[in-house]
């Protein structure tokens, strides 16, 4: 439909000369937008509730041995519950990265957000990029974006199935966007 508009309004401007319609721009349509995000078996809502049973009894484990004169045992009860939330809480924070890829008819776009809040984007032009696993030693460790001798590597938290079926993916969106910017094309495997 977008190549349709496309042509359409190549053949009014060379039919009536109007330089107006080509400032005209088509809606953009996406193939794939898509949010890839690490598996989070806590909240932060969680974090502290757990943190909080734990400390407690914790606490109340200190108070026992505390009560039969083992009084070193409760700095060691609270010294675990400390550590477990520092654990925890890094483990919440690393969780937070995301990653958003964004395929078009002309690019294929990559943002990504670190566990620290830095941000990195890249703009691949969708005809000539290419995907597929990225394997080290011999384990699938994410999903691998080629163009032009260099690659970009997404999804390292997936499990191999997740990154499997996100090459599929993202391989029909491509497959789809080159027949829409180059129609009667085969597009290359």
């Amino acid at each position: 439909a977008a190549c349709l508009v496309a042509r359409c309004r190549a053949a009014l401007c060379v039919f009536f000369g109007l330089s107006i319609i080509l400032n005209m721009q088509a809606p953009l349509i996406t193939y794939l937008d898509v949010t890839l995000t690490p598996n989070r078996s806590l909240s932060p809502r969680g974090l502290v509730i757990l943190c909080t049973i734990i400390g407690v009894l914790s606490f109340i484990g200190g108070v026992v041995f505390y009560s039969m004169g083992a009084i070193a045992v409760m700095g060691f009860f609270g010294l675990d519950a400390l550590a477990l939330f520092f654990a925890l809480r890094a483990v919440l924070k690393k969780s937070s990265q995301e990653t958003r890829v964004i395929v078009t008819a002309d690019t294929l776009r990559v943002d990504h957000r670190t566990a620290e809040g830095a941000e990195r984007s890249a703009e691949l032009p969708s005809a000539f990029t290419r995907v597929g696993l990225y394997e080290e030693a011999g384990l699938v460790r994410g999903v691998e974006l080629k163009n032009r001798g260099e690659a970009w590597v997404i999804g390292r938290f997936m499990g191999p199935d997740d990154c499997r079926s996100l090459v599929e993916r993202l391989q029909d969106a491509l497959s789809d966007a080159r027949r829409e910017r180059f129609p009667g094309a085969v597009a290359p495997e």
